[in-house]
């Protein structure tokens, strides 16, 4: 049996709509992901700096 033009566009319609419920999930689990890696990365800076600071201080005894 084959498929009308319609049928055919009717799956596509519905294949991009699963693509794009797929991107949209990824990308928030991305976007996720990358907040965390920011917050790591602030932290990671800023005990750098503060150790950096204790170092210096000590520079002086």
């Amino acid at each position: 049996m084959t498929k009308t033009k319609d049928q055919e566009n009717a799956e596509l319609r519905q294949a991009m709509a699963a693509l794009i419920a797929e991107n949209e999930t990824v990308t928030s689990k991305k976007d996720k992901y990358y907040a965390i890696l920011a917050a790591l990365e602030y932290r990671i800076n800023k005990y750098s700096i503060h150790s950096l600071e204790e170092c210096i201080e000590g520079w002086d005894d």
